[in-house]
């Protein structure tokens, strides 16, 4: 696994298989990638972004997650495809 440079401003880790998600119970290691870029701010996570690519060619996943003052306040997930999807969850907490 790779790691990750804790002092960058910027980091990716490109092309994960990653075997302990599922989707429709099949395994993502081998059906797809995850592609996972990380930006800090202030030695803080401020924004994760996952990217599902199916080898298939099939929908493609992508999911934000945004941080604010060390806490989670926003999850976006996006399906491309023959049956796209959008769903947003905030929290003003």
């Amino acid at each position: 696994m790779a790691e990750i440079d804790q002092t960058a401003e910027d980091d990716v880790i490109d092309a994960l298989p990653v075997s302990v998600y599922h989707l429709d119970r099949l395994d993502l290691a081998d059906h797809g990638a995850v592609r996972i870029w990380r930006k800090n701010h202030d030695q803080q996570v401020a924004h994760l972004m996952t990217v599902y690519t199916p080898f298939s060619g099939g929908a493609v996943e992508t999911s934000d997650y945004l941080w604010q003052q060390g806490k989670l306040v926003s999850v976006e997930r996006h399906i491309s495809g023959a049956e796209p999807d959008d769903v947003m969850l905030r929290s003003d907490l």
